[in-house]
């Protein structure tokens, strides 16, 4: 692709992209306790160094911020503002809970992505490559540690980290496939195609339902914000609808996925009552808890409660006022997706499929978008680099242009 404007480079980028690339690479091993257990240390104090070092490295190398950028930050530490205001009236903790921690988590990503802007776009195959090899190297050892001799159709829950693992090698596969080049040999597309085969087959032996969905629903996604005609999106619903429907008449292909892995019912195991609670792993019941224990703290929240529902738990912490704030702050990487047009067509489909998968992920988990921890973080990093616009179009420069 041809440059449009000169790429714009900070300095201190190569220290910058080392320091990127190894806290890319621990954050993504931290998933498996087993390469860890020898060290004895915890995975965070051997992960933040390293995210808190290309902090002072960025401060170093004096990258100014945009004034929109430096809004959005500040509208952020408005909310912080006011949920330390709500701290300080009722007493109750709003500060330092499970989930305004992961949003801070998040925050500190979305600047550091800006600062390292130049770097995320000029080597994005390295760092799609780095980003996909630790994903592989974990996905193995997941495998041998917890399903080697396991049987497939087992309904029971082996991995218990499976969500964070899984979303994150949704996000390696996406990465993956923003690579993808018509041009290539055979054997490097079959190379991608298989890598991110084994990835989406981790992700069904962990069970991970909530990444499956948005697995399931992204190629819809795909064909509806391709820019081509209605008639051809239409046509290529249709197709896709005709092919997996074809594949459930396969009567063991349905019972797997949907009997087995949706609705986790087996011919060894029928509940006497099919329920949604059931269904949803216990979820639905959170709308029963949501109900009682709002009540008569609309405004404020209760402080603290989880829940396996990013929305319910943010209402029901905050209250209705703060609580729509912090939904919308997590909600940003989705809007900026469906209404941004700064960066190429390849990015905005990249950056659009990972914000719509950390969303459904809300759906189902506390903290999603936010965190827990690594799980999000490509997500607020990619976000963070969109919004630096000196850089040009975000697509122009990379080395997969």
């Amino acid at each position: 692709m041809e440059t449009q404007k000169k790429f714009v480079y900070f300095s201190n980028s190569s220290l910058r992209l080392y320091v990127l690339l190894a806290a890319i690479v621990l954050s993504i091993l931290s998933q498996t306790p087993y390469i860890w257990k020898f060290s004895g240390i915890p995975t965070q104090l051997l992960i933040m160094p390293f995210w808190i070092l290309l902090g002072v490295v960025s401060i170093f190398s004096r990258i100014d911020m945009e004034r929109s950028f430096l809004f959005f930050l500040l509208t952020i530490g408005y909310l912080i503002s006011t949920i330390a205001l709500l701290d300080i009236v009722t007493g109750v903790s709003y500060v330092f809970n499970g989930l305004s921690q992961q949003l801070y988590l998040a925050v500190g990503i979305l600047v550091l992505g800006y600062w390292n802007a130049d770097v995320i776009v000029h080597y994005w195959k390295i760092i799609t490559m780095t980003f996909l090899g630790a994903c592989l190297l974990i996905s193995v050892d997941i495998y041998f540690h917890y399903f080697q001799g396991h049987s497939f159709s087992n309904i029971d829950y082996v991995y218990r980290a499976k969500n964070s693992a899984a979303s994150i090698f949704l996000s390696a596969v996406i990465l993956n496939l923003s690579l993808y080049n018509r041009k290539w040999a055979l054997w490097r597309k079959v190379l991608l195609l298989a890598s991110s085969g084994l990835l989406i087959y981790m992700c069904i032996l962990m069970r991970s339902r909530a990444v499956l969905l948005a697995t399931a629903v992204l190629p819809l996604v795909y064909i509806w914000f391709q820019e081509t005609s209605l008639g051809h999106k239409i046509g290529r619903t249709l197709g896709v609808s005709t092919v997996v429907g074809a594949f459930l008449l396969n009567s063991a292909i349905y019972d797997f996925f949907i009997n087995n892995l949706f609705l986790r019912v087996t011919s060894e195991y029928r509940p006497s009552s099919l329920t949604l609670d059931y269904v949803s792993s216990n979820r639905f019941v959170y709308f029963e808890i949501f109900a009682k224990e709002i009540s008569g703290h609309e405004l404020t929240g209760i402080g603290y409660y989880y829940m396996d529902n990013f929305f319910l738990e943010s209402f029901l912490n905050y209250g209705y006022i703060v609580g729509t704030a912090f939904v919308l702050i997590a909600l940003s990487p989705m809007i900026y997706a469906l209404l941004q047009r700064s960066s190429s067509h390849r990015f905005r489909m990249l950056f659009l499929a990972l914000a719509f998968s950390y969303t459904v992920n809300a759906l189902f988990e506390g903290y999603a978008p936010f965190g827990p921890g690594a799980k999000s973080f490509i997500l607020w990093l990619v976000f963070g680099c969109l919004l630096n616009t000196r850089i040009g179009k975000v697509g122009e420069h990379s080395e997969t242009s």
